[in-house]
């Protein structure tokens, strides 16, 4: 199992608030953000290798939100673009063409 940090065990204890039916993604029913949830999906993280992989559980996240776009229809596509706009206002996402220079410039 790999290791949970504070910034991800608080929210999905809030999110178990009543009225609320959280899900989780998780590597194993022992993890501390599987507890909270009343839905767990797991995904494997091991690999041949020292380092855990979170492939698995990229994919399924992504998977997840594509069918409750799916099901969700317009109102949730509105949703979404609410949110991108306020992250590109707030410059959430980094501007390949600044980073590459950035980094190229760096070195």
């Amino acid at each position: 199992m790999l290791p949970c940090t504070r910034l991800t065990r608080a929210p999905a204890r809030r999110a178990a608030d009543p009225g609320i039916d959280p899900w989780t993604i998780a590597d194993g029913l022992p993890a501390p953000v599987a507890g909270p949830a009343r839905h767990v999906l797991l995904a494997c993280t091991e690999t041949p290798s020292y380092f855990q992989s979170v492939t698995g559980a990229i994919a399924l996240g992504e998977t997840l939100l594509q069918t409750i776009v799916s099901l969700g229809g317009e109102r949730v596509l509105a949703r979404l673009r609410t949110v991108q706009g306020h992250r590109e206002v707030e410059h959430a996402y980094v501007d390949p063409a600044t980073a590459a220079r950035r980094y190229i410039g760096s070195s």
